[in-house]
């Protein structure tokens, strides 16, 4: 049996105090403790931190205990009987594992995770508040977790993570793929090559304007999608009427209008590494960085590579950098493409193989003395 319960974190990501959401484990047997921030107690997180948990521990627990969260329960259905919400049933009948709920004002019936939650916020964030992300502050959050587990518990002589290997023997194993905690919202492009999520707006590609596409929403992510096609990735946003703008989702109408590179919404929110080298070595010539972005992009070139091609050519006593000095150092250094192997290439060679063996080694050959 394993608890769960919410419980509320005060820190600063970003610059920004607010309250964020810990989703907060606890195995009754081991007291094995697991917890995840999230921004929202919303049915997503709720899911999300549960396929967390369940790969986190390699198994899934027969049974799980909540309360009257309304993540978890949907209606009362007369003074003791709860009616669950779909997040939850779905959950519950892919990952097969049975769920009650406690009495109203009964926090002691799952008294484990009531006690953890208190107890792993203190230790995790009493002395350190501020991160620069939220994934930052969950990994603080693991790792203080991780520390917890390893303790002996008085009594037993075991820590919980020695006590959960055990009880991995009666957990329920997890099925071959995770399951899909996303909302999928179809969206329209709009002239400004976005989309539009809860209020938010996330760049495409600039050649899908006007186009109906997909979105998945996740608790840390957005994901676009044009049928099975996966278009691109945003890191979930929480503000209001917000514009998250990706660079190289303009590249095409950007080379179309180099002059506009500068002014831009997508230069302002572009990496810092792209506009160092921007200003380094091909300020005032647009089209060619542009250019530059669109080769890296097709030829799946990281941006450290692409810095390294730049300083071996001024290690050749290059004084200008060009698109076409950047072309052919990156066209050498590229590794000789495989050439793949096919049917008829296995067969001519099993053939030659064949053919060889007919012919005798020249050490095969024997001479005999001719008589005069």
């Amino acid at each position: 049996m394993c608890e769960f319960d919410w419980g509320e974190v005060k820190l600063v990501i970003g610059g920004v105090r607010r309250a964020y959401q810990m989703a907060a484990f606890t195995c009754a047997w081991n007291n094995y403790r697991y917890a995840l921030l999230f921004a929202r107690q919303d049915s997503q997180s709720f899911q999300q931190a549960h396929i967390r948990f369940f790969e986190h521990v390699g198994g899934v627990h027969k049974q799980l205990v909540y309360d009257n969260m309304r993540v978890a329960v949907r209606r009362f259905v007369g003074r003791t009987e709860k009616e669950a919400t779909q997040a939850l049933l779905s959950m519950s009948v892919y990952y097969q594992f049975g769920f009650r709920f406690c009495n109203i004002n009964s926090g002691n019936e799952k008294g484990h995770v009531e006690r953890s939650i208190e107890y792993v916020r203190r230790k995790a964030f009493s002395g350190c508040d501020e991160f620069e992300g939220l994934t930052r502050a969950n990994a603080r959050l693991l790792e203080v977790c991780g520390g917890l587990n390893r303790k002996v518990q008085i009594g037993r002589e075991q820590h919980a993570a020695a006590l959960l290997e055990e009880e991995k023997k009666y957990l329920a194993g997890l099925p071959a793929v995770a399951m899909e905690c996303a909302l999928r919202v179809p969206v329209r492009v709009d002239k400004y090559a976005t989309v539009c999520c809860a209020n938010n707006h996330y760049s495409v590609p600039d050649h899908l304007v006007g186009k109906v596409l997909e979105a998945k929403v996740y608790p840390e992510k957005i994901v676009v999608c044009q049928g099975r096609e996966r278009l691109c990735e945003h890191e979930r946003q929480y503000s209001v009427y917000s514009w998250h703008i990706k660079l190289e989702h303009y590249l095409e109408t950007l080379r179309r209008k180099p002059g506009a590179l500068p002014g831009s919404v997508a230069w302002r929110q572009a990496d810092e590494q792209v506009r160092r080298l921007y200003e380094r070595y091909f300020k005032g010539q647009n089209r060619m960085f542009i250019e530059l972005l669109q080769y890296q992009k097709k030829q799946d070139v990281s941006m450290g590579g692409l810095e390294g091609v730049i300083h071996k050519i001024l290690r050749m006593g290059c004084r200008e950098i060009t698109l076409d000095k950047i072309k052919v150092l990156c066209e050498c250094q590229a590794p000789a493409p495989k050439i793949s192997r096919g049917i008829i290439e296995e067969q001519a060679e099993k053939q030659l193989r064949q053919v060889a063996a007919l012919v005798p080694s020249p050490g095969s050959f024997t001479t005999k003395p001719v008589r005069p």
